[in-house]
């Protein structure tokens, strides 16, 4: 078999044949029972820094590449920490060796592991980094997380010094954690204050301290391979306490070296406004990836993204399904404010650029289904069609949308979770190229990712390099045939070895060949795409015996503007059900409310009174039922799949909305869905129960 624009290994059950060619645009590899294709190599970067990438044994090596192309190049902007010139890369490199020289002074020795609380900042990347120079592990958690479980993963890691964001945060830990366990504590920003945690019996040092006592040690050079841990990372997930993944530096440098984006890769001269936080591994790899190519890296905020996209000008856009909602949401919201004529005009033009955008994927080969002859020419002609008025809408819309996140943007990059297709379209008519990624933090994270000569809507990509997956039935743990729905079972140099602590945890979570169970349904399409359907804990089962995956049901909702999220229900029951957070703005203006009521909904939430509560949930309820059940039944039934037991018989609203703040949601803005059905069981059972009594 050949494909002439790759090359192609044949994999015989551990056995491998060496033989193959690569050219230019994809690498393609089968083996007896799958083929799975590779996205583009990078066409940017110069041979000799892809040569020493290659073979750099630690991540702290990637930076001697990076020094030889790129030393007085910019390398990182942290305008919120008062970093507004940034720092080039050589300065990087001083910094971290002063730093990796401190920790050695204060008693840190290899394979020891610290704790590092924080969130983004130059001096969190300087830590990281300094730890890692020396052989060090760091376990790493946001600032805002809970304390018992920022203790908890202090002593799981078995760490043996700390750091934090500020002081205020090192004074919440002093009940939990016990002095006794903690060598020194770092303070990243700001200063100690007369009350600072553990004065007297732990040194406590501020960041500057702890770079006034090192120095920038040439010759120290400790021994660090890729199969010593990097660092510890904890799931958040939507149930149960968090697990420790300890990541080697192999599994991550893999996806520095073999995660691609083709022609709109990181390069030199590129941007990256960074938002999400820096102990995700998500955005971690990211940066490094990033890093190791000479793009400028910039930390920005929640309060200031808007501002720093415009001032810098992304190349680069890295985050999760929320963010990408929410700046849809911002443009939505102007689509329809403004006269009548206005608005008829923009939905007329968005129409247009819808079906254009469409046909422009079927011809580009960028459909999941397979592309006849007859669709072809439908598709050619619709172009031809729509083309004046496609042209129009980027003048008066689509060209304003781009200008929004700063006009520059080559690569919006998303992880943490699929895309809703409405997304997809949307930011497809905009001409903003969106790449969808697929991972876990088990996985350093990706499995899979799309790419710019290969950018199939809806799906997450083709597998890098070195990766092998399985899609298996969840029952029998047979391998399915490509397009049916399975358990994804991954292994390769990107896959942990196993949880901390938890030998009962990673022995159930491989099986005898070595493939780690994903817990994430999905099937593979025929050119190699990966597609999620669903987690296979999330799957409800009816009392009729039939699972249904909620994903793309509750995505199809949450497309609907009078809703700002849902989570199905139906558990052993007979139908679906959701749990509705209404958008009180737009029900307002499709006209399904009054002032009043929203008023009335408003003072609600905003008051601490949980009946107060309860009534205007169930008086808005009363009043907008059977507008819910409406849309959501509309926009349900246009599922490709649909399938009757999909209907949803009946809704319940909620004014709070599903968040971090009350454990709602991950902090990687994931409904824990689990969490949500216990907080809300006697709603849900007032739902089914007033159904049942009709």
């Amino acid at each position: 078999m050949a494909f002439a624009n790759g090359h192609l290994r044949l994999e015989f059950r551990g056995r491998r044949l060496a033989n193959h060619r690569r050219r230019n645009g994809f690498v393609v590899r089968s083996s007896v029972s799958r083929v799975a294709y590779l996205p583009p190599e990078t066409p940017p970067a110069s041979a000799p820094l892809e040569k020493h990438l290659a073979q750099c044994q630690s991540i702290n090596e990637i930076w001697k590449g990076v020094l030889e192309e790129y030393g007085d190049s910019i390398a990182l902007v942290d305008p919120q920490r008062g970093n507004d010139e940034g720092i080039t890369f050589a300065q990087f490199k001083q910094l971290y060796k002063k730093c990796a020289s401190s920790l050695r002074k204060l008693g840190l020795s290899k394979g020891q592991c610290m704790s590092v609380f924080s969130e983004n900042s130059l001096n969190w990347l300087v830590l990281d980094q300094g730890l890692l120079r020396n052989g060090m592990i760091n376990s790493v958690r946001g600032s805002a997380a809970p304390v018992l479980e920022l203790d908890f993963i202090f002593q799981d890691s078995e760490s043996v010094a700390l750091a934090v964001q500020d002081a205020k945060l090192l004074k919440k830990l002093e009940s939990a954690l016990d002095s006794a366990e903690v060598k020194f504590v770092i303070i990243l920003q700001g200063t100690k204050t007369a009350e600072s945690a553990f004065e007297g019996s732990v040194p406590v040092y501020t960041f500057k301290e702890l770079m006034d006592l090192g120095e920038e040690d040439e010759n120290h050079d400790a021994t660090v391979n890729k199969s010593d841990v990097a660092t510890i990372l904890y799931t958040s997930g939507t149930t149960g306490k968090p697990k420790g993944v300890p990541l080697t530096h192999g599994n991550i440098l893999h996806q520095i070296v073999n995660v691609r984006l083709g022609e709109a890769h990181p390069r030199p001269e590129g941007v990256l406004v960074s938002i999400l936080p820096c102990w995700h591994i998500f955005e971690r790899t990211i940066e490094y990836i990033a890093l190791a190519y000479g793009t400028k890296l910039v930390y920005s905020s929640i309060k200031s993204f808007r501002d720093d996209l415009a001032k810098y000008q992304p190349t680069h856009l890295v985050g999760v399904p929320r963010l990408f909602e929410s700046l849809y949401g911002a443009v939505n919201s102007k689509f329809t404010s403004g006269s009548a004529f206005k608005k008829s005009l923009v939905q007329y033009l968005v129409q247009a650029s819808e079906s254009f955008a469409e046909a422009r994927r079927y011809l580009q080969g960028r459909a999941q289904e397979p592309v006849d002859l007859s669709r072809k020419i439908v598709s050619l002609a619709t172009l031809a069609a729509l083309k004046p008025l496609y042209d129009i809408a980027q003048i008066l819309v689509w060209g304003n949308v781009r200008s929004g996140i700063g006009g520059k943007v080559e690569a919006a990059v998303v992880g943490g979770g699929s895309l809703p297709m409405y997304l997809e379209n949307f930011y497809d008519m905009a001409g903003i190229p969106v790449f969808v990624g697929y991972g876990l933090t088990e996985t350093s994270p990706v499995i899979a990712n799309r790419v710019p000569r290969h950018n199939v809507p809806g799906s997450c990509g083709l597998i890098p390099g070195l990766t092998d997956i399985k899609i298996v039935d969840p029952e029998s743990r047979e391998e399915v045939p490509d397009g049916h729905e399975g358990v994804l079972t991954v292994r390769g140099p990107t896959v942990f070895g196993g949880y901390h602590n938890r030998p009962d945890a990673t022995e159930a979570s491989f099986d005898a060949d070595g493939y780690f169970d994903t817990g994430d349904l999905a099937k593979k399409l025929a050119q190699g795409d990966i597609v999620l359907t669903g987690r296979q804990k999330d799957l409800i089962v009816l009392s009729n015996g039939e699972n249904v995956a909620p994903q793309s049901i509750e995505d199809a909702i949450a497309a609907c503007p009078l809703i700002e999220q849902v989570v199905l229900c139906g558990q052993d029951e007979r139908f679906l059900s959701a749990l509705v957070v209404p958008e009180l703005n737009n029900l307002e203006g499709a006209g399904a409310i009054d002032a009043e009521t929203k008023q009335a909904a408003e003072q609600a939430f905003n008051s601490a009174n949980a009946d107060d509560l309860t009534k205007a949930e169930e008086e808005l309820l009363f009043k907008t039922k059977d507008t819910f059940l409406h849309a959501i039944r509309e926009r349900v039934q246009k599922l490709p799949d649909y399938q009757p037991l999909f209907r949803v018989m009946s809704v319940s609203l909620v004014l709070t909305p599903f968040s971090v703040e009350n454990n709602l949601m991950t902090q990687t803005l994931k409904i824990r869905k689990q969490e949500v059905t216990k907080r809300y069981v006697e709603k849900i059972k007032h739902m089914y129960e007033s159904h049942e009594k009709k």
